[in-house]
């Protein structure tokens, strides 16, 4: 069963990357990947929001599975984010290869402590 939440998830959690990642490229319009920088930034948030939730309330492991290693695990894609940034550096993009990278790094860790911090207020 367990296997199936993953499935699932990943699912849509792959279909919902591609479709936000896309419209936020299209939307935006640069060489930088800001759509894989979003949905990472975004996809940590919801993992640091959710991580703390799920200490603190009664959360089913099912439910801790679809959505952490099933939803987010394919929202999340630092696979893309890697060749991307590989990429910036083939094709000479010195600077926008060292933005994506400690800009990526940066912004999804303080978004994961942001969504730790956020669900901490919001359950008081």
């Amino acid at each position: 069963m367990n296997y199936l939440l993953v499935f699932i998830g990943g699912g849509i959690g792959a279909v919902s990357r591609f479709f936000l990642s896309s419209l936020i490229n299209q939307k935006m319009n640069i060489l930088f990947p800001i759509g894989t920088f979003s949905v990472n930034v975004m996809g940590s948030f919801i993992m640091g929001f959710a991580f703390y939730l799920f200490q603190n309330m009664t959360v089913s492991i099912e439910t801790r599975i679809f959505l952490t290693i099933g939803f987010l695990g394919g929202f999340t894609t630092f696979s893309s984010f890697s060749i991307e940034t590989i990429n910036l550096l083939r094709d000479g993009e010195y600077r926008l290869f060292l933005y994506n990278l400690i800009f990526s790094n940066l912004f999804c860790l303080l978004s994961t402590f942001g969504g730790l911090s956020i669900a901490k207020l919001v359950t008081r």
